[in-house]
């Protein structure tokens, strides 16, 4: 019974060790490649020598038991011969031999649990320090993770922001100042002071920096203004509900997230509601159907972790069919056809036209191709508007404007030239 308790109970506890300690750590389990070579080694050295002790054990013993019965079958003889102080010193000699081989057997046959036991504390001991060096490690990272978690954000609704706004889309900056670390930073904008009426498209150009995006992200209140306001109707955006506030607004960023999930999922990311049709006519606008439609699968198509199934300049088309499903008061481009040819992007801003005059367009842009039929460009430089007007008015008025335009139209040039 105790056999077969061993013989079922230790094997599983070792295979059920080593499989825990893998999925609990498999680095701390690398233990276990240096501690049980160790203890097999030794175990098979002990083992290895007590086996011949042992072997010797059984040969005195059969010696004591040879004198016990030579003299219980010869005790007549012994008293004849008066021999019994000869076989009594015979049987303690025989007797003390098998003694000490005994002892010698078993104090080497008892090194083993001792060494075992030092083993497998040394083992604990490593497990605690490494472990616990990775424990501390891990209490730092929860401490940031806790940090993280417990702070609160920047941007919060007023206890009486408006619940409920439906906005035509006139926006208007009065006076804005803005700085990503608070008043007193140095500004990225520096006193914005313009108007965008309903049904305007308004173009911001200008040099990498200057303040163009940043601009752009104050309308939907991603971030606070520092001076000044913006407003929308007349209404202070800080007055109004982030969702609200948002719900009424498209936006399309140059660097377009796509999530897990189909093309169709995407494109109704901000109206999951929307009907086949609208899927496709806001695909359509956007000059996303015809590409979708190649897949195999259609909107069906599958779209791995961030779209890296797609190329760059799909999920910009992708990102402003998202931003034109929810039929927004305001729109923001920011430079969503950076990855776009430029024949393409012409189609877009076609297939815009009609859609930019029911609704307030932002659009920021690289290239002068995109902001040539504006109602209105503005011309950023150092967080600043040095200049405002039509395209028209600024090829006459604006430095910088002209050197933008001049340079691009002479590489293009150059390009159609070399081609």
């Amino acid at each position: 019974m105790m056999l077969l308790r061993i013989m079922i109970r230790v094997p599983l506890l070792l295979v059920g060790s080593l499989i825990m300690g893998i999925l609990t750590s498999p680095k701390l389990s690398l233990l276990f490649v240096v501690l049980i070579p160790i203890v097999l080694f030794v175990l098979r050295r002990i083992i290895n020598k007590t086996y011949p002790m042992f072997s010797e054990v059984q040969a005195r013993l059969d010696a004591i038991n040879t004198v016990l019965q030579e003299n219980l079958s010869g005790i007549r003889v012994v008293k004849a011969y008066a021999r019994a102080e000869h076989e009594m010193a015979r049987f303690g000699n025989a007797n003390t031999r098998l003694m000490e081989q005994n002892i010698a057997a078993v104090r080497v046959s008892a090194v083993t649990m001792p060494f075992v036991m030092i083993v497998l504390n040394v083992g604990v001991v490593c497990v605690l320090w490494f472990g616990g060096i990775n424990v501390a490690r891990a209490e730092a990272s929860a401490q940031r993770v806790d940090e993280v978690l417990g702070s609160k954000p920047e941007i919060t609704n007023s206890n009486d922001a408006i619940q409920q706004f439906k906005p035509k889309g006139r926006i208007a900056f009065e006076n804005v100042s803005f700085s990503y670390n608070g008043d007193g930073a140095d500004p990225v904008l520096k006193d914005i002071t313009f108007t965008a009426d309903p049904g305007q498209t308004v173009a911001l150009l200008g040099a990498t920096g200057s303040g163009k995006s940043s601009l752009v992200n104050l309308i939907p209140r991603f971030y606070d203004v520092t001076h000044g306001r913006v407003t929308i109707d007349g209404v202070d955006v800080r007055d109004i509900s982030d969702e609200a506030l948002r719900a009424r607004m498209g936006v399309a960023l140059q660097e377009a997230l796509l999530f897990s999930g189909t093309i169709r999922d995407n494109i109704r990311y901000g109206r999951p509601d929307a009907s086949e049709d609208e899927v496709i006519s806001a695909a359509a606008m956007a000059q996303a159907h015809a590409f979708i439609t190649r897949f195999p699968e259609g909107y069906d198509t599958n779209v791995e972790q961030r779209g890296v199934n797609l190329s760059g300049g799909q999920k910009q088309r992708i990102a402003i069919a998202r931003a034109l499903l929810t039929k927004p008061a305001v729109l923001i481009l920011d430079d969503s056809t950076s990855a776009v040819d430029v024949e393409t992007e012409a189609r877009i801003q076609e297939a815009l036209s009609e859609e930019r005059k029911v609704r307030t367009c932002f659009v920021v842009a690289q290239r002068i191709s995109t902001v040539l039929h504006a109602d209105k460009i503005l011309v950023l430089d150092d967080g600043r508007i040095v200049a405002e007007g039509r395209h028209d008015e600024l090829i006459n008025t604006s430095a910088i404007y002209q050197e933008i335009y001049g340079s691009q139209m002479e590489a293009g040039k150059a390009g159609t030239s070399g081609n």
